[in-house]
């Protein structure tokens, strides 16, 4: 665990259980009980200290519904959330329904830009800097200040890298065997209206993980530089 924002009362914190790929889903739902469980054997402590978690959705595996549920469970005295909107594109979320969705009850943000497309099995998707992607930052940064006011946004750049989304394939839909054809349309909507982006290669003979160091801070720097300019930020 480590502080993520504090207020007069409150302190929230990001904690998280590994969880395996989507596919593994009955390892997710034990993952999803356990933290569950854990949390709520330390709500009392926590309470006492002005504690309060956040979940974040990680990597594709927890969709909103699925983070309602566990906040549902454990109460929203105790849980929150750690959005990350480049990580709900990975769970066939459109981030800025996500966002809508989830709204209520954020405690901190990550924050990065997304480009999604579709591809021959689904779709693909690519992390940008803040400004270079499909992500609308004044709505985002706008509900933010509005539904959750005081939020801290965390830079996150992991760009230069493409990520599948297979949702054609039954190996990779057998992740969301709840998941309802309706849920998707938002997600489906925004993958056609994206497109591919190029794989910046290091030049010839730089080495490719000092290459990557310097193609992210510069990537991060961008983001910096578009939020700066933002009126309501």
């Amino acid at each position: 665990m480590r502080e993520c924002n504090s207020s007069a009362s409150t302190i929230a914190v990001r904690s998280r259980w590994t969880f395996p790929p989507r596919d593994e889903v009955e390892v997710i739902a034990a993952r999803l009980e356990e933290a569950a469980r854990s949390i709520n054997e330390v709500r009392n402590e926590a309470a006492d200290l002005g504690l309060k978690f956040a979940f974040e959705n990680h990597a594709g595996d927890t969709r909103s519904e699925e983070i309602l549920a566990l906040i549902d469970e454990v109460g929203s005295d105790t849980l929150g959330v750690m959005i990350d909107p480049g990580n709900a594109v990975w769970a066939l979320e459109d981030p800025m329904k996500h966002l809508e969705i989830l709204s209520p009850h954020i405690l901190c943000s990550s924050v990065r830009d997304y480009m999604v497309w579709d591809s021959e099995d689904g779709a693909t998707f690519q992390w940008t800097p803040i400004g270079e992607g499909m992500m609308d930052v004044q709505t985002y940064t706008r509900t933010l200040r509005e539904k959750a006011p005081g939020v801290p946004l965390f830079v996150e750049t992991i760009s230069n890298s493409a990520r599948p989304i297979p949702y054609l394939t039954p190996e990779f839909l057998s992740g969301f065997p709840n998941l309802k054809a309706v849920q998707m349309l938002d997600f489906l909507s925004l993958s056609r209206h994206g497109w591919a982006l190029e794989i910046v290669q290091p030049p010839a003979g730089m080495d490719a993980g000092e290459f990557d160091r310097e193609h992210q801070q510069a990537e991060f720097m961008k983001s910096i530089r578009y939020l700066r300019q933002l009126e309501n930020v």
